[in-house]
């Protein structure tokens, strides 16, 4: 089984940066085990992101996630694309027999950007993406 995430990347990226902790970037996709595999994921994102040639995320104000909410983080302005682009690659993934980790998916899902360290998506900041990554 493999395990994937999706995020829209905040700070600019190079193709082929390794991490153990994703940079600032909003979760399109939070972790999820699979069957399918790394290429079968990669065509399904391209399908759905194409829909879109960028999409423009703004920080709306800080709040705190998770189930202890003691995760900072700032909320995104309602973005009606993002949010659509988020339901239709989870229903597209759920079909593919996709099992999220956590229950953050879906009807749950909050367009966010979660602070790393002293690095935060501050309120009124805002940057356009033009990429996903998994």
């Amino acid at each position: 089984m493999n395990m994937f995430m999706i995020f829209l990347p905040v700070d600019p990226l190079r193709v082929g940066f390794e991490f153990n902790h994703a940079p600032l970037h909003c979760t399109l996709m939070p972790w999820f085990h699979t069957n399918a595999s790394l290429r079968e994921i990669e065509q399904l994102t391209r399908e759905h992101c194409a829909v879109y040639t960028s999409l423009t995320l703004v920080s709306d104000h800080p709040d705190m996630f998770g189930p202890h909410h003691d995760v900072p983080v700032h909320v995104l302005a309602k973005n009606a694309d993002l949010q659509d682009l988020h339901n239709r690659l989870f229903d597209a993934l759920i079909a593919l027999g996709a099992e999220f980790l956590n229950g953050y998916a879906g009807r749950r899902y909050r367009m966010h950007v979660s602070d790393k360290g002293a690095k935060s998506f501050e309120p009124g900041s805002s940057c356009t993406v033009k990429k996903a990554y998994i």
